[in-house]
């Protein structure tokens, strides 16, 4: 049981850390990483954008503060990622989170049109 607490405490941590983004990110994106890491990284992505705010600082070790144009690269990376999953066998849970993000992205973003 202790063990299981101290991984619970870590991975609540890491979720809240600068390297959640990046790494989950990069974990979604590599073809080697197992199911398990491929679901907690989309996973991740859900909280993250879901604790996001458009503001300009910082004001909770939580949120992660973004630029329009972040939140625009944002939405481009997350509809690359959820094209990938929907066409994969294995990808329908990855996929469910990636959609939650997507949805907590567009609550989030003032416009989701951009000049593309």
């Amino acid at each position: 049981a202790g063990e299981h607490r101290a991984a619970d405490l870590f991975l609540q941590k890491f979720l809240f850390s600068t390297e959640c983004w990046v790494l989950s990110l990069a974990l979604l994106r590599a073809g080697d990483a197992t199911p398990a890491e491929h679901l907690f990284c989309a996973r991740a992505l859900h909280v993250r954008l879901r604790c996001s705010v458009a503001k300009a600082e910082k004001r909770q070790a939580s949120h992660e503060v973004m630029t329009d144009a972040e939140w625009a690269e944002t939405r481009h990376v997350l509809v690359t990622l959820a094209q990938h999953w929907c066409s994969r066998a294995d990808g329908h849970a990855v996929l469910t989170q990636l959609s939650g993000a997507l949805a907590a992205l567009a609550c989030k973003m003032d416009s989701w049109h951009t000049r593309e």
